[in-house]
């Protein structure tokens, strides 16, 4: 019997995306290199830090969906198609914006550029495919879980014992000055898998506890709502305090922001009886529109929309979302009417979320889709 599509997912899935591009449309302003009002320089900066959510609700979702899936063991082929479909995608997307780094900044020696940043890009994750490379260590960390039978042990204290151990890394990287060559400790050291442990741990047992964890999510939702709201003040005053500067989602206080908001979007996600036609469409093209939509951002909306004043950047940022979006959808699009697309942005398309029979569902439970 086919499992139950969990419709909840597509409305995280759908958020999480346009969270990203709407983050990246505002980091792509560079309004940080402009001399701003002192206001608006920390509004752009706090909707950058609400914002820090979807990569790692990203990550939650690729982890909790595998789990309900596969909650016993991995099928024939799973690593196969995982390398066709994700990892390639991930080598190719690499080498294009290797190229496009190259041409932009070095025009002059574009082929030294070109080699040289792709490097960076395969073996560094020195751009926005390093989610690829977390994802590719929880197909391992999942197989490892199921072959040491994790289920036997207290979800409770696995979940308590990676977090600690997630708290423990990040705090490391977040306050300690580097261990190693600085470029290496900021390229490296996050997307090593004790950063993600907490979120792993917890979408892997949510994923083979689905009925349970949407019971859990109805009966604490004002808690999740409050964990939402608080960590939101902290996180905006922390920042704005200085104590702790760096924008990105490797930090402590995004870790419990982001697993609020996950409860949260779970529980209001539970109550729909359809999930809206336009999030749905953005939910089975998001593996597409996070690759593509960088490249429009970083590439072309700089001769669209020069940013030199303060006006220029609150006309640049829903122009660089808009692109990012809908120009992401038509070349995904394209891409899809042709073999090669497929080998680019992985697989995208249609799918259903409606509620469904058991007995009448679809498997479709991956992300992205990875079925031969």
């Amino acid at each position: 019997m086919s499992k139950q599509q969990v419709n909840e997912i597509f409305l995280l899935r759908s958020l999480a995306c346009l969270a990203i591009v709407f983050l990246h449309a505002i980091t792509f302003s560079k309004y940080d290199s402009l001399e701003l009002p002192a206001a608006m320089a920390q509004l752009l900066e706090s909707g950058q830090m609400l914002l820090m959510f979807g990569t790692p609700m990203f990550i939650f979702i690729s982890e909790f969906l595998l789990s309900y899936s596969y909650p016993n063991r991995l099928p024939s082929g799973f690593f196969t198609k995982r390398l066709k479909f994700i990892a390639l995608p991930f080598l190719t997307m690499a080498l294009i914006y290797a190229l496009l780094f190259a041409i932009s900044h070095y025009p002059g020696d574009v082929l030294r550029a070109f080699l040289i940043q792709s490097i960076r890009n395969l073996f560094f994750a020195d751009f926005h495919g390093y989610f690829i490379l977390i994802i590719f260590q929880f197909y391992v960390m999942h197989a490892l879980f199921q072959k040491l039978r994790m289920e036997r042990f207290s979800p409770a204290l696995v979940m308590t014992v990676s977090l600690g151990i997630t708290l423990a890394y990040l705090g490391l990287f977040n306050f300690s000055p580097p261990l190693f060559n600085e470029y290496y400790w900021k390229r490296l050291v996050p997307i090593a898998f004790p950063a993600w442990l907490a979120y792993f741990t917890a979408a892997y047992y949510c994923g083979r506890n689905y009925a349970a964890f949407k019971a859990f999510c109805a009966s604490y939702k004002y808690a999740a709502a409050a964990v939402v709201i608080g960590f939101a003040g902290i996180m905006l005053y922390l920042n704005g305090s200085g104590v702790i500067e760096a924008v990105h989602s490797k930090r402590i206080d995004v870790l419990f922001y982001t697993f609020g908001v996950i409860i949260l979007l779970f529980y209001l996600a539970s109550r729909l009886k359809r999930i809206p036609t336009p999030l749905l469409v953005v939910s089975n093209y998001s593996f597409a529109i996070y690759w593509i939509h960088l490249g429009l951002q970083v590439y072309i909306m700089p001769y669209l929309i020069p940013v030199s004043s303060p006006a220029s950047v609150f006309l640049f940022i829903p122009v660089a979302f808009a692109l990012g979006l809908f120009g992401s959808l038509g070349i995904a699009w394209l891409l899809n009417m042709s073999g090669a697309g497929i080998y680019l942005i992985g697989r995208t398309g249609p799918s259903s979320a409606k509620p469904v029979r058991p007995e009448m569902s679809s498997p479709r439970a991956s992300w992205p889709d990875t079925r031969s």
